[in-house]
């Protein structure tokens, strides 16, 4: 069964690495959305020509990174539409979307966002998407999240919205993790538990053996 899980914590906690582990274990394979350009491993793309082509190679993960995301009006949500329709067609698929934020706030959602978070599991796509709060997130997609996994977090009202959504309980251990914990929870049961050791899921996304993104961009360009 699809599912759609949240990832919520502020930067260097580790969400990302988090999302791309629990991704690298679902499905037969990984599409990475990277607006801010994060990932240095898998093959690295940054149009829709060259990512579909490295879909079909069967290795992972693929890459979409944003390009000159400064310089191009609407660039993250276009790039967005265009790594969404590359995977409309491909079933047996996680996806990880990191730092959601640049697609949705609490009044507004991009239209290829909400799609795909309407119609991934009929796609049976898996999401992991990651953002820094929890307030910051559209209600429908809330509404819509199977899982979350939540790091530390003092903000109030992230914790109101950790509070509404699992329980007072739940946002009481949230605001008092440790460092590199995280707490699971699934919203059909109301089951949680509190993740203790990163050494079992922190990767490295930017190894220092990985190729340098332009040389990455020009792999994925080069195998076609």
């Amino acid at each position: 069964m699809s599912g759609i899980t949240g990832n919520f914590g502020r930067r260097g906690k580790g969400k990302t690495s988090l999302a791309y582990w629990l991704a690298s274990g679902k499905r037969e394979g990984v599409a990475v959305f990277d607006p801010t350009r994060a990932f240095a491993i898998g093959i690295i793309c940054s149009d829709r020509a060259s990512f579909e082509y490295a879909l079909d190679l069967d290795k992972s993960p693929v890459v979409f990174a944003v390009d000159d995301a400064a310089i191009r009006e609407d660039a993250v949500e276009s790039d967005f539409r265009d790594f969404v329709s590359a995977l409309k067609l491909r079933a047996n698929i996680a996806v990880v979307i990191d730092e959601s934020s640049y697609l949705q706030s609490p009044n507004w959602m991009a239209p290829a966002l909400d799609d795909e978070i309407r119609c991934g599991r009929r796609r049976k796509h898996d999401l992991y998407l990651t953002q820094h709060r929890m307030a910051d997130c559209n209600g429908l997609l809330l509404s819509l999240i199977t899982d979350f996994n939540f790091f530390q977090t003092k903000h109030p009202r992230d914790l109101e919205r950790i509070a509404e959504y699992c329980s007072p309980h739940v946002a009481g251990i949230v605001s008092e993790l440790k460092d590199l914990e995280f707490l699971h929870y699934e919203v059909e049961t109301g089951l949680f538990y509190v993740h203790e050791e990163p050494s079992f899921w922190r990767v490295s996304l930017a190894p220092e053996e990985a190729p340098a993104t332009g040389e990455g961009e020009a792999h994925a360009q080069d195998v076609r």
